[in-house]
């Protein structure tokens, strides 16, 4: 047999209209991580925006992402370094 792709599988980001009060709050937060992964986020300043605590941040985050708001923001990172890598002729350095 030969291997000629990967699938996986992502939760949306924009969930349900039934979601709780918390469930939007870690959406809100995991936007800000996607659309500002080039800058210095913080974690206390997510979980405020998601207005909770940094701890129960951290738990409600792993629960809905299956991974810690900063692996999360790790693998935007990566993921849009891999897609700039692709889709420019910029070097591997810039």
């Amino acid at each position: 047999a030969e291997c000629v792709g990967i699938a996986g599988v992502r939760r949306a980001l924009n969930a349900a209209a039934s979601e709780t009060g918390d469930q939007r709050g870690i959406s809100a937060a995991a936007r800000m991580i996607t659309q500002n992964y080039a800058r210095q986020l913080a974690i206390k300043d997510l979980a405020r925006l998601a207005n909770l605590s940094h701890s129960q941040f951290n738990r409600r985050f792993s629960a809905a992402y299956r991974m810690s708001p900063s692996s999360y923001l790790q693998r935007v990172r990566v993921h849009e370094a891999s897609r700039r890598l692709i889709d420019s002729a910029m070097a591997i350095g810039e």
